[in-house]
């Protein structure tokens, strides 16, 4: 918005670059930058600022523009974090970093020097930009190649009349539960009915990956890599791995005569799917920036700077669970055809394991740690989910403090190698004839289980060393949070920025969820700075819920123990409650035991699903 020349070419820079007359845009940011740090017209905008940062070739940046971006970067050999999104800070909607650009008056290289330095940067960021695309777009092929071979077998086994049908309703059956759940996972994280809607037509895969393509926020209390981590997960365990078991069975329980090339497709496509999704989830978000910079408790695994112990690591993987997935399938399937009954009472008794498994390991607590899957029945489908991952996929990111922890993930996947051979051997001896001779299975059995054995050994020499302990060393998510409320003074933003400080930090880490918080004095010292920051507003503090999707006050006020809150911001939760019929009038010197205990009947409620505005009578 505004009036003039320089409002009018800042208006045409929102065309694409292509077109931009470069000679005349170098000129025009030279003469004038300086003067719009200092005194910002309405037009210079962060996006502005931003897109000119990124977008416009280096030869026509401004000199203290190329000043800054090689200062950022000079000690930062992570292209990953080479992004615009990162260039501007979040104070002052970016204005307070770019104009300190402006304040080193010390000799630096030459232009010429800058700008070399620049585009080599940028040919990096492209690299590297390339390589997580073809890791993104691979798993989306993955993902919907299997699918659609699902789809197709199922239309198969249909047309095969009514030996077929029930074989049919079951696959569709199970894709209707995957879709199900993953538009109430959607709706639990509060990323919207447009994306419950897009999850219940198969398409949920392509929308996260979209997200973090376009570096849009997700919604809800994820970031959109995180939502993309949580689609891969959803995807892979309710959909393809029981897609896997149930075709499995089915296609034992036919005659060799009925059994289609396009059946054996789906399984052998089930299983690579698998394999490469758990795989490039991994890659994913260990080398990210937001995991990197926000969680180093449990990443920074893969190496760097190393290609070869990164294809190790990449190999090993797909090693460690393809292995493991076929000994399970294995197993699992000869077991079913045996005894269904034996096989539900085995994994009921496995899966309330691993629930007291996790339980320990967090301190007493069960429910999930999401806002909005930490009731009781969605922390039940979310242990189900988990349950079937570690059985069949164990993805190594699932071991992190709130999903399965370090401990549990090594005894359960320590455990299920151990236990296939037990499993069928059972599975062989309750009358199993149809199967073929034994040794055939426990040949396979040996060989998958030997190459997960092996592919666990690749990523074991291949990580980074000093974070081998991730993998078993106890650590529950309030131990977590303890630890970083201290240590951490550098965090990645739902926003795709990043902040400095101990406090927005602090903000990051209490969003993570409503049930687990750090001591309560620690939280309530912290907290006695809440009319400070009302005053100043710093933008961890007042981030827009309809643009980053969650707001720290919004979680504060709803889910923050009572007890820690300031006196001012209690009466500010009690204005315009009623009791009686009346609004209530609050003493300024009413106690403090007396005005939790009010707040705490607000509350209550509220998640009654009574009036927000009203306080149940004496």
């Amino acid at each position: 918005d505004g009036i003039g020349v320089d409002a009018s070419r800042a208006h045409l820079m929102k065309f694409s670059h292509h077109y931009w007359p470069m000679d005349a845009l170098k000129t025009w940011l030279e003469q004038n930058w300086d003067m719009w740090i200092e005194s910002p017209p309405p037009w210079f905008t962060t996006r502005f600022i931003k897109r000119i940062i990124r977008v416009a070739p280096p030869e026509a940046l401004p000199m203290s523009v190329l000043q800054g971006l090689a200062e950022k970067y000079s000690d930062d050999k992570n292209p990953d974090n080479w992004s615009s999104g990162s260039f501007a800070s979040r104070e002052s909607k970016g204005m307070r970093t770019i104009r300190n650009l402006n304040t080193d008056s010390r000799p630096g290289p030459s232009r010429d020097a800058l700008v070399r330095r620049e585009t080599k940067r940028r040919r990096l960021l492209a690299s590297s930009q390339r390589k997580n695309h073809f890791l993104w777009a691979a798993a989306l092929f993955c993902g919907y190649a299997d699918l659609i071979t699902t789809v197709l077998v199922a239309f198969a086994y249909l047309r095969m009349g009514t030996e077929g049908r029930i074989a049919a309703y079951l696959i569709f059956g199970v894709l209707a539960a995957h879709l199900l759940s993953e538009a109430i996972i959607s709706l639990g994280t509060g990323q919207g009915s447009l994306a419950a809607l897009v999850s219940l037509g198969g398409g949920k895969l392509l929308w996260s990956t979209w997200h973090v393509v376009e570096n849009r926020p997700i919604g809800g209390g994820l970031s959109a890599i995180s939502g993309l981590v949580v689609a891969r997960c959803t995807h892979t365990v309710l959909n393809s791995l029981p897609q896997a078991v149930v075709q499995l069975i089915l296609v034992i329980q036919r005659d060799p005569s009925e059994v289609s090339w396009l059946m054996l497709l789906s399984i052998v496509g089930c299983s690579m799917s698998i394999g490469y999704l758990v795989a490039s989830t991994e890659f994913t978000v260990d080398m990210s920036t937001h995991f990197r910079v926000n969680h180093p408790s449990f990443t920074g695994v893969i190496p760097r700077r190393s290609t070869i112990r990164q294809l190790l690591i990449m190999g090993g993987y797909l090693f460690f669970i393809g292995g493991y997935l076929v000994g399970k399938l294995i197993a699992l399937t000869a077991l079913a055809c045996a005894s269904l009954p034996i096989t539900v009472v085995w994994c009921t008794i496995e899966a309330l394991a691993l629930l007291l498994l996790r339980t320990v390991a967090e301190e007493g607590i069960w429910r999930f740690h999401l806002d909005g899957l930490s009731n009781a029945p969605a922390s039940l489908l979310i242990h189900i989910i988990l349950y079937i991952a570690m059985a069949m996929a164990p993805f190594p990111f699932i071991r992190a403090p709130g999903f399965v922890g370090p401990t549990p993930w090594a005894c359960f996947v320590v455990y299920n190698l151990v236990i296939n051979p037990v499993m069928l051997f059972v599975a062989l001896n309750v009358g199993v004839a149809s199967f073929g001779p034994s040794d055939i299975f426990w040949a396979a059995l040996s060989v998958s289980t030997a190459i997960s054995v092996l592919g666990l050994v690749s990523v074991w020499l291949s990580m980074n060393s000093e974070r081998r302990h991730t993998f078993y060393r106890p650590l529950s998510l309030k131990q977590l949070l303890n630890d970083e409320w201290e240590k951490r003074t550098l965090t990645h933003m739902r926003d795709n920025t990043l902040a400095e400080g101990l406090d927005p930090s602090r903000a990051e880490l209490l969003k993570i969820s409503p049930r687990f918080w750090v001591p309560s004095e620690k939280l309530k010292t912290w907290l006695s700075a809440w009319s400070d920051w009302e005053e100043e507003k710093p933008a961890w503090f007042i981030d827009d819920e309809n643009v980053l999707g969650y707001s720290f006050v919004q979680h504060i006020t709803k889910h923050a123990p009572v007890e820690v809150l300031p006196r001012m911001l209690l009466f500010k939760l009690l204005r315009g409650a009623k009791k009686h019929g009346e609004e209530m009038e609050l003493s300024p010197d009413l106690d403090s035991p007396e005005l939790i205990s009010l707040v705490k009947r607000r509350r209550y409620v509220r998640r009654g699903g009574l009036s927000t505005k009203v306080l149940p009578g004496e």
